[in-house]
């Protein structure tokens, strides 16, 4: 019986991590996923502390995304408690993570970046590749418009060598939802045609530019590192 137990308990603690895990995704699915959800069997086993899950335009549930890009602007948005907003560019687009009193150690990192507004003006020598994992996390406002942006578990300043890895995986995993998604293939594909307007081309059109930079012919896109997840 015990042999029985523990197995159980194993494949459930497996399933529980396949489904909690930092999806690679770029800024153009990201910013369209702003529909939060909870899957009913943990809503049954854990009640109002089940996990929240984002629906994205492809026709998966993310609970967490692992993001990368170059750091465009930080500014800091609050003073009490002190919070920090980052802008960050990827190759389809602009995302954004606020980290505050819940992200000590993302705010300690941001306050060494030269929290002096705008870095356009920065050279490319001058720029910083970050890689940010965390929960997608949104915001309604009054007009009803919802923007998403990054609750981070971590940000890390990178270089352009991982950053190039990150954008090659990134790429080829993207490129897999979307087929999935047209194909009817997607975990929830049924819900994200119903909420979405969202036109999947148009991610398409985004990434497959990407992937024939960043990946040659031939290659299995590594992953990048690190990638503590």
């Amino acid at each position: 019986m015990s042999d029985n137990n523990n197995d159980s308990d194993s494949g459930s603690t497996d399933t529980q991590r396949e489904r909690n895990k930092a999806d690679r995704m770029f800024a153009t699915e990201f910013n369209e996923s702003n529909t939060e959800f909870k899957m009913p069997e943990d809503i049954e086993s854990d009640g109002e502390r089940a996990t929240k899950y984002y629906l994205t335009p492809t026709g998966v549930g993310v609970h967490r995304v692992l993001m990368m890009g170059t750091l465009m602007e930080v500014a800091q948005v609050n003073d009490n408690p002190t919070t920090y907003r980052a802008k960050i560019r990827d190759p389809t687009g602009v995302f954004f993570v606020y980290a505050g009193k819940y992200n000590p150690e993302t705010v300690t990192v941001l306050e060494n970046l030269e929290p002096d507004g705008d870095r356009e003006e920065l050279n490319a020598n001058e720029m910083e590749h970050v890689m940010v994992m965390g929960n997608p996390n949104s915001y309604t406002t009054e007009r009803g418009q919802t923007y998403v942006s990054v609750d981070p578990e971590f940000l890390l300043v990178s270089d352009a060598s991982t950053r190039d890895r990150w954008t090659a995986e990134a790429a080829k995993l993207t490129l897999e939802r979307v087929v999935a998604y047209e194909d009817g293939d997607a975990p929830f594909d049924a819900e994200a045609d119903q909420q979405y307007e969202f036109d999947v081309g148009i991610l398409r059109d985004d990434v497959e530019p990407v992937a024939e930079e960043f990946i040659s012919p031939g290659d299995d896109a590594a992953e990048a590192e690190p990638a503590p997840i």
